[in-house]
Order: C-alpha cells, then structure tokens, then sequence
C-alpha cells in the first residue's frame, strides 16, 4: 500500500486558493483512490505508485483546466513494502484513533 500527501495550488490567483483545491480534490476523488481531504493537503491511498502519480497529474490538468497558470505539487509518499499499512493503522500505531 502507497500512502501519500498531495498539495496542488496555483501561484498568481489571488489569496483564496478554495475553488482551485475543490477542483483538485474533485478530481482526486475520481481516481479511484481512497481520499482524505485535510486541511493542508490530501490524503491518497492506492496500490502503487503509478496509481498516485496518475492521480496528482489528472488534478494538476483539473487545475489547469479551472485557469492555473502556475501550480505549485508538494508530494510526500510512503512506499512501504514490509506490510501493507493504510493512513487509519499509522494514526492507531501512535494512539490517534
């Protein structure tokens, strides 16, 4: 299981950011992917990395598409291989759920 943090935003829009990440986050919900929305990112869970990697690039196009001109991806990705740990047992592993 690949569990990543993704946070896609346009540079030069002005301060508010919602209606682009609404876009990015609509779009990330309709990749088949398990979708957390957080208040400074997003949560994906998939079962490769090809899978989030398609993910983020079908929201930087949805992105693009709603007038981004400039788009900043942040990407953290957990690769773990030894056992297939979702976000819910990382957040039990240290007593959060």
């Amino acid at each position: 299981m690949i569990v990543a943090e993704v946070s896609i935003a346009p540079f030069g829009v002005g301060t508010s950011l919602s209606a682009y990440v609404k876009v990015a986050v609509q779009s990330l919900k309709g990749s088949g992917l398990k979708v957390t929305p957080c208040p400074m990112g997003t949560v994906l869970e998939g079962p490769d990395l090809g899978s989030i990697f398609r993910a983020v690039e079908d929201a930087h196009d949805a992105v693009r598409a709603a007038g981004g001109q400039r788009i900043s991806i942040n990407l953290k990705v957990d690769a773990r291989y030894d056992k297939d740990a979702s976000a819910e047992e990382k957040l039990r592993s240290i007593g959060e759920l």
